[in-house]
């Protein structure tokens, strides 16, 4: 739980986690009050986590499990988070394989991230574009806050 204080967690918060696999750290963050969408690929995961999600919460259908009278939600997506729209993000956990070449296109899918989105990655990014051209002007495009191993 540290490192998600460190990370800036508040309930409220629309948090990514991409590469979510079994589901872990995304019921973490939507036991602590997060709106959360999990995205994975693999189809063994993501099922993984949709069961998980189901003896968490008591309730899904199939991948989306909504706690009633409140803005908490979970929600797991099965597909490529290269696709996803996450503009809506404050808080991205990008748990991902070592692979270059799909670490330089997240960089620029974590350039589409709102002002102030928080990044958290187990991988140091090679490419790390600190601007973005939005209407006209320039922004910061995102900050990551801290890399682990």
């Amino acid at each position: 739980l540290k490192i998600f204080r460190e990370f800036g967690a508040q309930p409220g918060q629309r948090f990514y986690d991409l590469g979510s696999g079994t589901g872990k750290v995304s019921l973490l963050m939507w036991s602590l009050g997060l709106r959360v969408t999990g995205i994975e690929r693999n189809r063994a995961r993501w099922q993984a986590a949709c069961t998980a999600a189901t003896r968490f919460g008591g309730q899904m259908d199939v991948s989306r499990l909504q706690q009633s009278g409140s803005h908490q939600q979970l929600d797991f997506q099965r597909g490529s988070f290269l696709e996803i729209d996450f503009s809506d993000a404050d808080l991205i956990m990008a748990s991902l394989t070592n692979d270059a070449k799909l670490h330089d296109e997240l960089t620029y899918k974590l350039a589409t991230a709102k002002e102030g989105a928080r990044i958290l990655s187990p991988y140091p990014f090679r490419l790390s574009p600190s601007w973005n051209v939005v209407n006209g002007k320039p922004q910061p495009v995102f900050t990551l806050i801290k890399q682990f191993k």
